[in-house]
């Protein structure tokens, strides 16, 4: 059976869809033939693409506001193509960036290919003219998939009230599933690993921020957060350009003594960093719906790691998620008096509550293609 996932991102920072990828071939090895058509955001080796077939989709104009128009035809006339050469049994799209080609395959296979729909990102309010017409799209490619899959239990209800998504859904949480710890290094990875591993040893402690720095991810609560906090500790910046780490800098006129400045890290290296940290930083602004629901992968990152969280007390689902765990603190509070010493690794018992939840997630997302699978059989 042939299966094509469709997704425009970085693949190699990507952990949603590579631990999908890995799922399916430990479960499903001798029953699927996995196909990868990307849309990059970053260029990705070919020679990692172990367990799928990679077919990469370059438009002749890419990264141009003013051609953006016909970039989207050339992405969608190339990768309809490519899907009609494939001619998958199950076709699993992420995101509504590369809808338009699955629809247009989906019309024409209609009950003869099985779609699931892989949501990343709910429509926000006040959309441009342009996300309106791709918020529409993405509507009819949910109502006409065979499942529709959500990041988190809080995106599924709002869908199911909001959209009214008929098909079977489910959530498939962000999780760090596996242990890379056995991947090789590069040489730029290990010298960075070894710089850091030297401010250890002279009594440094980090506190790990992933991701891009803007509003959304309340970039002046960080800044403040960063202000008070005193050597020995100092923020990892892992995942952000160097430009929007400059830019944060400028922006709150902040010491760049307070911050260890990484870059984008692979996937199958995050581990590494994160195992060097006391503590992280997750915070998303509750300004936007998206936001509002978020699906906070870092989030699992640091308990997978059993490092505490400091949060934004006006997200909802952080709050919930600091309290069923019991592994966080709001950052407003954090001022001069905080004692670091009372900060704990997460406990043994919420750990083992997590790996729980790991293979249940790990089952949920196996039992959908098994059951999609016979379906297509029949």
């Amino acid at each position: 059976m042939k299966v094509a996932f469709i997704a425009k991102t970085d693949l190699a920072t990507d952990g949603r869809i590579l631990n999908q990828i890995r799922m399916l071939n430990e479960k499903f090895g001798n029953e699927l033939t996995i196909h990868f058509i990307l849309f990059p955001d970053r260029p990705f080796d070919k020679e990692n693409a172990i367990g799928f077939h990679l077919h990469t989709i370059k438009t002749t104009v890419r990264n141009n506001r003013i051609f953006r128009f016909f970039t989207v035809v050339d992405f969608t006339f190339r990768a309809f193509l490519k899907l009609i050469y494939i001619s998958p049994n199950l076709l699993h799209i992420h995101d509504s960036a590369v809808i338009l080609p699955a629809l247009f395959y989906k019309g024409i296979r209609r009950k003869r290919v099985i779609t699931i729909y892989d949501d990343h990102e709910l429509p926000n309010e006040n959309p441009s003219i342009g996300h309106q017409i791709f918020n529409y799209l993405e509507l009819k490619t949910m109502q006409v998939s065979d499942f529709v899959l959500f990041a988190n239990h809080e995106r599924l209800l709002y869908a199911k009230v909001n959209f009214k998504i008929k098909c079977p859904s489910n959530y498939f949480l962000n999780l760090p599933f596996y242990d890379f710890g056995q991947v090789e290094l590069s040489s730029e990875e290990s010298l960075i690993l070894e710089d850091i591993d030297t401010f250890i040893s002279r009594g440094h402690k980090f506190i790990i921020h992933q991701g891009v720095i803007n509003i959304e991810r309340v970039e002046s609560k960080l800044a403040r957060f960063s202000s008070i906090l005193k050597p020995p500790y100092k923020i990892l910046i892992i995942g952000a350009s160097r430009r929007n780490f400059d830019s944060f800098i400028e922006k709150y006129n902040l010491e760049v003594s307070s911050f260890y400045f990484v870059g984008k890290v692979r996937y199958h290296v995050l581990n590494f960093f994160w195992k060097r940290c006391i503590a992280s930083v997750v915070m998303y602004a509750p300004t936007l719906l998206n936001n509002r629901l978020c699906a906070p992968n870092r989030f699992y990152i640091s308990l997978n790691s059993g490092l505490p969280v400091f949060i934004n007390k006006d997200n909802l689902v952080l709050q919930n998620l600091i309290r069923e765990f019991h592994c966080g603190y709001e950052i407003e509070s954090f001022g001069m008096d905080f004692d670091f010493e009372r900060i704990q690794g997460v406990q043994p018992i919420i750990l083992k509550g997590f790996s729980d939840l790991k293979k249940s997630q790990v089952l949920q997302f196996l039992n959908v293609y098994q059951n999609l699978m016979r379906f297509s059989k029949s």
